[in-house]
């Protein structure tokens, strides 16, 4: 093992560029300090002739599939699907249907009620977006007996 002063010795401090010995170094380490102030204008020059052709070859491309993970099944599924969910967005459709009945059956009305409860109260659903028979802002037209529109609200 060596010595801690023999690397810092090969290599004196110069103080004064008198001293400075011009022939050291090797011929490109002498061609760029001799010639420092050229060497960085012409890297400006280059860098900022690269820039402006980097500049004008950029693309934004903000598409959201690009970022997707395509290997994944799930991501899969969706692509698979995906001609089938144009225009949702982040939306979730739930459906309740009653195969033994119609809309007015009580206990299809009270299954409903406590889906719609449990889908609102739900951590991270948008709530003003919620749609049911059982939200306030739901309206619908009823047809009675006698063949008059009726005008109801939930």
């Amino acid at each position: 093992m060596s010595e801690a002063g023999t690397g810092l010795d090969a290599m004196p401090v110069v103080r004064s560029l008198r001293d400075f010995d011009p022939g050291s170094g090797s011929r490109l380490e002498r061609l760029i300090f001799t010639h420092r102030r050229t060497v960085v204008a012409v890297s400006a020059a280059v860098t900022c002739l690269l820039g402006a052709v980097a500049a004008t070859r950029h693309v934004v491309n903000a598409d959201f599939a690009k970022t997707m993970p395509t290997s994944h099944p799930y991501v899969r599924t969706w692509l698979e699907y995906a001609h089938e969910l144009r225009g949702l967005g982040n939306v979730l459709h739930v459906v309740v249907e009653n195969v033994r009945g119609d809309v007015y059956d009580p206990e299809y009305l009270e299954a409903l009620r406590s889906i719609t409860d449990e889908l609102f109260l739900t951590p991270g659903v948008e709530r003003r977006w919620v749609k049911s028979l059982w939200m306030p802002a739901v309206r619908w037209v009823e047809v009675t007996e006698e063949g008059r529109l009726k005008l109801r609200e939930a």
